[in-house]
């Protein structure tokens, strides 16, 4: 009996490596040319396109909105903040967490924030799932699975919400002089701040 099941297994497992060499040669054929350095460098440069700081719109089911930062960085982490995150009665810290590229354009992320009552006193965390879709180089759409925990971590409830999210981009100074050191005379740039003593 016992040989019987190491050989089912076997014949498992080949058949899911034949199984895994044609998906394999289906992509390779699918972009003629393509090595698997190249493929490589082309998922980077899809994951690379989720880096930076986004600016997002986040809806509540019963239509509810507030605006949301938040910033992946290379290798796989994340910070967030929100327009309501100190509002009482419960305010709240930043949240961290860790984002991954799942396929094509797609994106998952999972990320926590603590809670804090009007004294502040633990107040419990809420864990948000992310699934991303990139709908273009500066754009994406997300929906959130949300968690609400009490302070010992048991589950308070769960609701579903979705996003917008724009790309921040540096915008240039239009409006404002900008003074170069050469702009300034030497007595100036020596003189110490206004304010300040020496």
């Amino acid at each position: 009996m016992k040989r019987i099941i190491i050989a089912a297994s076997l014949i498992v497992f080949v058949a899911g490596l034949f199984s895994l060499g044609l998906v394999l040669k289906g992509r390779a054929d699918s972009t003629p040319g393509m090595m698997p350095s190249a493929q490589a460098a082309d998922d980077a440069s899809l994951a690379r396109r989720l880096e930076g700081t986004w600016v997002s719109t986040f809806t509540y089911p019963d239509g509810r909105q507030y605006q949301s930062l938040l910033t992946f960085a290379r290798g796989g982490t994340l910070t967030q903040t929100n327009s309501i995150e100190l509002e009482p009665p419960l305010p709240a810290t930043n949240g961290q967490g860790v984002w991954e590229k799942t396929s094509g354009h797609e994106f998952a992320t999972t990320y926590t924030f603590f809670l804090f009552d009007t004294s502040l006193n633990p107040a419990g965390s809420v864990r948000i799932r992310q699934a991303i879709t990139l709908s273009g180089r500066d754009a994406f759409t997300a929906v959130d699975q949300i968690e609400v925990f009490d302070p010992e971590g048991n589950v308070l409830g769960t609701f579903c919400a979705t996003e917008q999210a724009t790309r921040m981009t540096v915008q240039p100074v239009t409006s404002c002089p900008i003074e170069t050191p050469s702009q300034t005379s030497p007595a100036d740039r020596l003189s110490p701040a206004r304010g300040w003593k020496r």
